[in-house]
């Protein structure tokens, strides 16, 4: 009989904790059925990244100039860890280098910022682009062009290459579309009139 009396009280404890848990996960239920809902309906609705959100590396665009900032020193692919980087140049007739090809692929990409923080001259930076899907992985191997049009989204809004770009320009011409809307420089000052003769003819 006490085994039969501990059975009972075994199940009528089993019943009674059923029915707290029960009715304490519809009090979590009822409480989230009444707050607004948080789900985005993509792709209508567009998820906003946050400030410090770390998407594809982007080639920044002097906004002045409409060229980009990178210099071809290749620091950027010397700290990559993963070694995703190709710089590829030539030196100008000034000696200086000359971008050729950036090559960069994005499946392999960590996002560790590395190659952000090594650049010196501010030419790179973590964009918020995150829309990469695809079947095709080659795909996510971008260029200099398209690293590039990452980076417009940093262009001020009142610059000359985001007014370029609004206006139609392409991002393979922007910096000529920025040469050609620049307005002429000023015309040099005119020549200072020469001394007049002194009095009485020469000397």
């Amino acid at each position: 009989m006490p085994e039969v009396k501990s059975t009972k009280e075994g199940l009528l404890r089993l019943i009674l904790g059923t029915i707290v848990t029960t009715a304490e996960g519809m009090a979590v239920t009822l409480k989230n059925a009444f707050r607004p809902p948080v789900t985005e309906q993509y792709p209508e609705q567009r998820w906003q990244p946050l400030e410090r959100f770390r998407g594809v590396p982007a080639l920044l665009t002097d906004p002045k100039t409409g060229k980009l900032k990178c210099t071809a020193c290749g620091v950027c692919a010397r700290a990559c860890p993963l070694g995703i980087i190709e710089v590829k140049s030539h030196f100008g007739e000034d000696k200086k280098r000359v971008l050729d090809e950036y090559n960069l692929d994005y499946s392999r990409c960590m996002v560790c910022n590395l190659c952000v923080e090594a650049c010196a001259f501010d030419s790179l930076a973590m964009s918020k682009k995150y829309e990469h899907a695809t079947d095709d992985i080659a795909k996510l191997r971008f260029n200099k062009e398209r690293l590039g049009e990452f980076g417009f989204e940093y262009l001020p809004a009142d610059s000359p290459a985001a007014q370029a770009l609004k206006k139609g320009a392409k991002p393979s011409e922007l910096a000529a579309a920025v040469a050609a809307a620049a307005p002429p420089p000023p015309p040099p000052p005119p020549a200072p009139p020469a001394p007049p003769a002194p009095p009485g003819g020469e000397q």
